[in-house]
């Protein structure tokens, strides 16, 4: 059983942090999203719920979508202003000082003065941090500034469920290709910012011909139009169970490998979560590992392997472990020319 990330976390917490979610956002959560939010069984979430309802007298609404149980609270129209605590800004500017390359420089600079604004508020014994203290570096990152209004228009898509008709240019093609997609969920990873999605025609209807499901990078659209139509979210879509379970954003047949790692490549991955189910054994010399675990892209797992060079061997799978040796020939040869 996976580790929780709060097990210190109490009854009462998780019943604040739960009433404060349904209150603020106004949005839907399903069951499953809120057991994970708040580290725990859907059984305590119902029983949160029932408590929210009974003991303090708040309507919290229910609804039922395909085989989910979802959950909000109507927002009122005037919410009480609640200046935020000095934790809350200490951690939002962590937030926005380790994302830099991510926001792009006008929306760090919007973020920042946002976070200004909040601290004023707060009388200067409360302040645990201006900034300064934190940074991020980031080599070959992406200028995201050109594409703020894309992101804009994405999120408002996402958040609506709403068909979009894109424009787009794949790393390898020549020409840009038109198409429409529903947009699932916007995420970040290795300091690039990807569009989860699905292909469809204008009125939202899946392509019933078209399996492909495209991972589209931000910095690769070029027009994007958020259309009238709506869509619904399968319902057994679920983003941690689609990227989280296995190593590789790129998501073809899981597979298991087991590398072996010396010197300081073996403390450095030592250190490290490649896939929740992965497993770390020293070896017997104590001079090294071997980490198994899951994978979902043959040229992600090539790439890394190759990435600490001849303090990483891969042992399987045999077939990928052969591909690897003819990639280390061809290199081998380009080098000798």
């Amino acid at each position: 059983m996976p580790k929780k990330r709060n097990p210190d976390a109490t009854y009462g917490q998780k019943l604040i942090r739960l009433f404060a979610e349904l209150l603020f956002t106004g949005r839907k959560r399903s069951l499953t999203e809120l057991s994970k939010m708040l580290d725990c069984s859907k059984q305590t979430v119902a029983r949160l719920v029932d408590d929210i309802t009974v003991l303090y007298s708040v309507s919290i609404l229910q609804e039922k979508l395909g085989r989910q149980n979802f959950f909000w609270i109507e927002r009122p129209e005037k919410m009480p202003l609640l200046p935020l605590s000095g934790p809350e800004i200490a951690a939002l500017e962590m937030s926005r000082a380790f994302s830099r390359n991510l926001l792009g420089q006008e929306n760090y600079e919007t973020a920042m003065t946002g976070l200004q604004k909040s601290i004023g508020m707060l009388p200067p014994e409360k302040i645990r941090s201006c900034g300064d203290e934190l940074g991020s570096l980031a080599s070959g990152h992406i200028d995201y500034s050109p594409f703020r209004e894309m992101l804009d228009s994405l999120i408002k898509a996402v958040s609506e469920k709403r068909v979009c008709s894109i424009r787009y240019q794949n790393l390898m093609a020549d020409a840009e290709k038109d198409f429409c997609i529903m947009p699932i969920k916007i995420f970040a990873h290795k300091d690039t910012i990807y569009i989860h999605s699905r292909r469809c025609t204008e009125k939202g209807l899946p392509k019933k011909d078209d399996a492909y499901a495209p991972l589209l990078a931000l910095h690769r659209f070029r027009d994007i139009r958020v259309l009238e139509a709506t869509f619904s979210v399968p319902n057994d879509f679920d983003f941690e169970t689609t990227f989280a379970a296995s190593f590789g954003v790129i998501k073809e047949k899981t597979f298991r490998a087991a590398v072996e790692f010396t010197g300081w490549s073996a403390r450095y991955v030592a250190e490290r979560i490649w896939s929740p189910d992965q497993k770390i054994v020293r070896k017997r010399d104590g001079e090294g590992i071997r980490l198994e675990f899951s994978a979902s892209s043959e040229s992600e797992v090539m790439a890394w392997v190759l990435s600490f060079g001849e303090e990483a061997q891969l042992v399987k799978p045999v077939r990928l472990r052969k591909r690897l040796v003819g990639k280390v020939k061809e290199m081998v040869e380009t080098y000798h020319e």
